[in-house]
C-alpha cells in the first residue's frame, strides 16, 4: 500500500513524496514530456545536414532537446556533461525522441 503527498505542482511537472510500507520513503518526480518531444521533432525536422559548413561563426549544435527531470537524473547517474560527454551523448542515442539533428551526435 502506497501513500503520496504532492510536494510541488506546476503545468507539466509533479513532484510528490511517496510512502510506501514494503520500500519506504522516496521523491518521485513526474514531467510530461509530450512538448518536448514535438519541440525536438520540429527542430530536427528543420535541421539542414551541412549547414554549419562556410559558417565561421557557428562552431557548436544543439542535438537534443532533453527534458527537466530526465537531465537531472543523467546529473546525478552520469555526472555533469562536461565530466563525461561520451556518456551523455550514448544516452541522447538511447532515447533518440529528444534529439534534435539526424544521424548520430557522437
Amino acid at each position: 500500500m502506497s501513500n503520496e503527498r504532492i510536494l510541488s505542482s506546476r503545468p507539466g511537472f509533479t513532484s510528490k513524496l511517496v510512502f510506501d510500507n514494503d520500500l519506504g520513503m522516496g521523491v518521485v518526480n513526474e514531467q510530461n514530456v509530450d512538448a518536448v518531444k514535438e519541440s525536438a521533432l520540429r527542430q530536427r525536422n528543420e535541421y539542414q545536414p551541412g549547414s554549419l559548413i562556410g559558417n565561421t561563426q557557428a562552431h557548436h549544435r544543439k542535438v537534443a532537446e532533453i527534458p527537466e527531470t530526465l537531465y537531472w537524473l543523467w546529473h546525478s547517474t552520469i555526472g555533469p556533461i562536461e565530466a563525461d560527454p561520451t556518456a551523455w551523448m550514448k544516452k541522447i542515442e538511447e532515447h533518440n525522441a529528444f534529439k534534435t539533428v539526424t544521424g548520430r551526435v557522437w
